[in-house]
């Protein structure tokens, strides 16, 4: 998870919590511990809505259930993946699970701090069965193909070490009508280049991350933009010489799909070449250029950015693709007259990734082992996936029929379609206001949901449904026949309601959902906006589910080894000596001084997530 929460370890910390355990307990029942990062799973908070018990105490009732013994799971959190990296160094405490980042996983195998997971001989003895059903094959090929050169000169792989969990993106969230910007400024297509951090156009607008990886990895973008333009020019060339070559019937379906993917690999690969590049003379073109940058950006941020481009502080901050999505959320919620956009560069990006592994303990039990698996199994079923989706805003590995529907409920325009607020009814509660529209099936005579699939382009609406008469009704209200309802006194019928505005964007995900559908046959959204022409900023939607031409010139981040980290360190360490102007500097001193400023802004990070989960569930 993409977050470094220093101001809340400050306060946790100046507070005296401390975590510790064991891994057994006074009942003598079975234990795990796991430590994730921080507002990374679903918990019961009924002030916003969430009145389910929390995500591993669901895991102990269904434990009991199936396997009819107690299981207790002690969660923990941690602010950064560093600190948890340091955890497992100390071993202070013995963890059966634990939740980072990618190039931390890296790290983990390279030093031999976490163990394989189970391999299953044969699918009955599988633990991970809903991951290996559910997990989107492009999302989790990407995380299983990352290679670790280990000390003794051999690979090892990923896919054998962990479980994906959530994944996104790196890229640029900016306010188009931002007044700070100067009037020569065009956001809408400046911010699909990682250049506009440079451009004077945008100058004290613009707040980085003060972390090194990923501040260095925007410095690497622009220092190579030239080549990356030119190898996308290239890619988009070859792709178009095989589709012609398809469309013209020199190829198979089979040759041209497998063409294409070559095609994709290779481009990917060079992309990440660049992207994880650490050569002596890459570290002085970014050294450099990171000189120039301290001179146009506002300042440097740790997790506030995601807050003060919506309270006007800033308008541009480099941000994780979950942030961008919990500000974009808020803008709506506070902002009357500007709505924030997110931008994936369209030369290339960081494609990242969240998983799960399990630290290397000699004293766990083969019974720990099993629960360990058995827990990634059961956050990998979609109805709990939805659930941890739901709760934190970032976007969970798992497809499936489930996460299909909530995806579609949140962002396919197709759903005012077919719900309807009643404002006029009297209801007990609110959430009874939401009537969903039936028609009665000319064959079988029965009364049936309109669904998604029944919503058509208006040249086939006639064909399809014509003369079907469709009504609403109260779906917590519905005794015996339903309400028939009629909008100003006319009956309501499908070709005059249900109808696909031809301006909505038509986005196929199948690549993302692809194999892991039951009752679906396809992943096609309509959507009343999705991302500009350029194909490189869009909005929430876009930032959760971008396009696979987007997530093909992004790169995944490498553990850059000890060497080469200790290199990008210092040249960091530098930057950061001398980044800030004085101005900034003398107010970092005296925020620093003021405590109680940290617990002020920890406390309304707090509440401020509280009311974008109210509001989600409002929104349901």
């Amino acid at each position: 998870m993409k977050k470094n929460l220093l101001l809340a370890s400050l306060f946790i910390f100046a507070t005296g919590l401390t975590s510790c355990g064991s891994s057994s307990n006074n009942n003598g029942s079975l234990t795990i511990r796991i430590l994730n990062l921080e507002d990374y799973i679903y918990l019961n908070d009924p002030d916003s809505g969430y009145t389910e018990d929390d995500m591993t105490v669901q895991f102990e009732n269904y434990y009991k259930e199936t396997y009819g013994k107690d299981i207790q799971v002690i969660y923990e959190t941690s602010d950064t993946n560093e600190s948890i990296y340091n955890d497992l160094l100390t071993g202070r405490t013995k963890y059966d699970l634990v939740c980072t980042s990618d190039y931390m996983l890296q790290k983990f195998v390279r030093e031999g701090l976490i163990t394989k997971l189970h391999k299953a001989e044969n699918e009955e003895d599988d633990w991970l069965t809903n991951y290996h059903t559910y997990a989107s094959p492009t999302i989790k090929a990407r995380l299983d193909e990352i290679d670790v050169a280990m000390k003794d000169g051999s690979t090892e792989y990923l896919e054998d070490y962990c479980v994906g969990y959530m994944w996104g993106t790196l890229g640029i969230l900016f306010n188009p009508k931002y007044e700070g910007f100067s009037k020569d400024a065009n956001p809408l297509e400046d911010m699909a280049y990682w250049n506009a951090f440079w451009d004077k156009n945008y100058n004290n607008t613009i707040s980085i991350k003060d972390s090194m990886r990923d501040t260095y990895a925007a410095a690497l973008m622009h220092v190579y933009d030239d080549e990356l333009a030119e190898l996308k020019e290239s890619y988009n060339i070859r792709l178009n010489r095989i589709k012609t070559q398809y469309e013209e019937g020199e190829m198979s379906e089979e040759e041209y799909k497998e063409l294409i993917a070559t095609t994709d690999s290779d481009y990917n690969s060079k992309v990440s070449e660049i992207f994880n590049r650490t050569d002596n003379d890459t570290l002085k073109l970014v050294a450099s250029s990171l000189e120039e940058l301290k001179g146009n950006i506002f300042g440097m941020e740790v997790d506030s950015g995601k807050q003060d481009i919506v309270t006007g502080k800033i308008g541009v901050n480099l941000a994780y693709s979950g942030d961008a999505v919990y500000s974009m959320d808020l803008a709506d919620e506070e902002l009357k007259d500007s709505e924030l956009y997110y931008s994936v560069p369209t030369n290339g990006s960081n494609i990242w990734f969240d998983g799960w592994c399990i630290p290397k303990d000699d004293s766990r039990s083969e019974e720990q082992f099993k629960a360990a698996h058995l827990f990634l199994d059961f956050i990998s079923d979609p109805e709990y996936a939805a659930k941890n989706m739901d709760y934190t805003g970032y976007t969970p590995y798992i497809g499936g029929d489930i996460i299909l529907d909530q995806v579609r409920d949140w962002y396919d325009a197709r759903t005012d379609l077919i719900y309807f607020y009643d404002e006029e009814g009297e209801y007990e509660n609110d959430d009874d206001r939401y009537l969903s529209l039936f028609y009665t099936d000319p064959e079988t005579d029965e009364e049936v949901e309109v669904w998604y699939e029944d919503c058509h382009f208006e040249a086939d609406a006639d064909e399809a449904y014509d003369g079907v008469a469709l009504y609403y009704y109260p779906k917590n209200n519905f005794e015996g026949e339903p309400l028939d309802f009629k909008i100003d006194n006319k009956q309501v019928y499908y070709n005059e309601r249900l109808v696909i505005d031809p301006e909505w964007q038509e986005v196929d995900l199948s690549y993302f959902f692809n194999d892991t559908l039951e009752e679906y046959e396809e992943a096609t959204f309509y959507v009343d906006y999705y991302c500009e022409d350029n194909g490189a900023v869009g909005r929430q939607f876009f930032v959760q589910y971008p396009s696979e031409e987007v997530i093909t010139r992004c790169a995944v981040m490498d553990d850059y080894g000890d060497q080469q980290n200790i290199k990008v360190l210092k040249m960091w360490e530098s930057f950061k000596s001398n980044a800030l102007p004085v101005w900034a500097v003398v107010i970092l001193i005296v925020t620093l001084s003021l405590m109680a400023i940290g617990l002020t802004y920890y406390l309304l990070s707090k509440h401020l997530k509280k009311k974008l989960r109210i509001k989600r569930q409002n929104a349901k």
